[in-house]
């Protein structure tokens, strides 16, 4: 009885071991085609996340756009290919109100609070040489009427994500195919 419930831990533990292993493979951006660097993002315009704006908060808001990026870049991008994307500024939809601790952490969408990010890329072939580079600054003004098929109330940086997905999907797409 007892070897049997040193097999049952020893595989549990063994397949945790694997899923992590798993997990921390698919998402790991060290490991991308893809390298993000986020320039002073002390002075972002806005990316506050919880209920103070803190260096904790701006790790997980920037932490989820990093996923976002090497994920939906890194679809469309040939093989050997690599890019770096250097963000200048964040300002995420809507805006943090003044409202007591008790409500917890409140966010008011307006239509005057759009989503924004602006980056720089550059996208090299196989052999190192440039083959694209550019600065986007993408926005959208009618984020409160788009249809968000996945929305999850506690999802970080929703509208910023969505901006990344449609940029890599129509502009990233179109380059690629160019070249």
């Amino acid at each position: 009885m007892k070897y049997l419930r040193n097999i049952a831990i020893s595989t549990s533990t063994a397949i945790f071991a694997l899923c992590q292993f798993g997990y921390a493979l698919t998402i790991d951006p060290d490991a991308s085609n893809v390298q993000i660097e986020f320039v002073d993002s002390n002075t972002f315009a806005d990316i506050q996340y919880g209920k103070i704006d803190s260096e904790k908060g701006r790790a997980i808001v920037l932490g989820e756009i990093r996923k976002t990026f090497v994920k939906e870049t890194s679809k469309h991008l040939p093989i050997g290919y690599k890019m770096t994307v250097t963000v200048n500024d964040i300002d995420l939809a809507g805006d943090r109100e003044p409202y007591p601790p008790s409500f917890g952490d409140f966010r008011l969408l307006k239509a005057v609070y759009p989503p924004r990010i602006d980056f720089d890329y550059a996208i090299y072939d196989a052999n190192e040489q440039l083959v694209a580079s550019g600065n986007s600054i993408l926005s959208d003004l009618a984020y409160q009427n788009n249809i968000r098929m996945s929305f999850e109330l506690d999802e970080i940086a929703p509208w910023i994500k969505d901006l990344v997905r449609t940029w890599a999907k129509r502009d990233l797409k179109r380059m690629m195919k160019i070249e």
